[in-house]
């Protein structure tokens, strides 16, 4: 088995890894359906704004080690 074969096989059994990582984090630190839909929103919101920012701004390198999580699920980009 080819070395690309071997990298394609584990990314496709991982690809969904830290989707369903944050999903699961999301989902066990709610308390209701309220809160739950409250922190998915701040998430969602600030994604879009860093997302926008970043590109604007031409940040490179943005990947999950540069990613913090505050208890409202609103994203902070460190690493800069």
């Amino acid at each position: 088995m080819s070395r690309k074969r071997i990298l394609l096989d584990f990314y496709d059994h991982n690809k969904n890894f830290m989707c369903r990582l944050m999903s699961k984090m999301l989902y066990e630190c709610c308390k209701n359906a309220n809160d739950w839909w409250i922190k998915i929103s701040n998430f969602v919101k600030t994604h879009a704004q860093w997302s926008y920012l970043g590109y604007i701004v031409g940040l490179g390198d943005r990947h999950t080690d540069n990613i913090l999580f505050t208890k409202e699920a609103k994203l902070v980009h460190i690493d800069f």
